[in-house]
């Protein structure tokens, strides 16, 4: 069973974390080789890196339930790769563009955990 990748904090995508001291700047390590082979190599970074380039904010019901397609979609990318074994997770993730969003808009508000009534004003039948 896969792990939850956003156990231990929240990332910031527009954050350096101190990388501008070793020469990089915002996102240019995942761009070189050794940093595409830690996301190839860990899975959970990537996704968690996709997740809030989306815009998926983890405290909300939304980035929640975003959160737990991860088992899913690591699931499909190795099924995926059974087909194409030079496919990269990264370049996989492209392609799931939407998908995660379109699942998210199919459910139920009640599914969603929303409760759209609960700040209307209440109706109320007065007898005469």
């Amino acid at each position: 069973m896969a792990t939850n990748p956003y156990n231990g904090g929240y990332y910031q995508p527009y954050n350096t974390y101190g990388s501008q001291q070793y020469g990089y700047g915002l996102g240019d390590f995942a761009q070189t080789p050794l940093g595409g082979q830690y996301l190839e190599d860990n899975h959970d970074a990537a996704f968690t890196r996709y997740l809030a380039n989306m815009g998926y904010n983890p405290t909300t019901n939304q980035g929640d339930f975003a959160r737990q397609q991860f088992g899913k979609v690591d699931d499909a990318f190795k099924a995926a790769q059974a087909t194409n074994p030079f496919l990269k997770f990264t370049d996989y993730l492209n392609g799931v563009n939407g998908q995660i969003q379109n699942q998210w808009n199919s459910m139920t508000y009640q599914q969603r955990g929303e409760n759209p009534g609960m700040f209307g004003i209440r109706a109320r039948t007065i007898p005469r």
